[in-house]
């Protein structure tokens, strides 16, 4: 069954890391489809002065945060995401990166409980496969 999300519907989570530059093209071209959708900014062990500005000039919920984005942390980047969201949960959360262009709006999103995402073959470093 498909639905068709609403503003209030969809939490985009966009981390960010020594990128403002991207970052706020991402977030003018985000607010620009969705206007009032929850977004959750996290930094990821940047503590630049600026990323609170950017996020109250988006209206977004600005996080700092450790750097968890190196492997030897394994999954904790992840449940930072997945913590951070289940604070305020809605319908449908959606993970951007800085370099994300939301140039239209989803028009339809499934029903239920749904995982989508990249599924990884190789490893990145060294090109070895996952092994599955």
């Amino acid at each position: 069954m498909l639905y068709r999300p609403h503003d209030n519907d969809i939490t985009f989570y966009l981390q960010v890391y020594r990128d403002v530059r991207e970052a706020k093209w991402c977030l003018t071209n985000l607010r620009r489809v969705y206007p009032k959708a929850n977004v959750l900014m996290v930094s990821d062990g940047d503590d630049h002065p600026v990323w609170p500005k950017i996020a109250q000039r988006f209206n977004a919920r600005y996080v700092a945060g450790a750097r968890l984005y190196a492997t030897e942390y394994g999954g904790r980047m992840i449940q930072r995401m997945l913590d951070l969201f289940s604070e305020n949960p809605t319908p449908y959360l959606v993970k951007i990166d800085t370099d994300t262009w939301v140039h239209r709006r989803l028009q339809y999103m499934p029903t239920g409980c749904k995982v989508f995402g990249t599924l990884e073959w190789v490893t990145w470093a060294g090109q070895e496969p996952l092994g599955y």
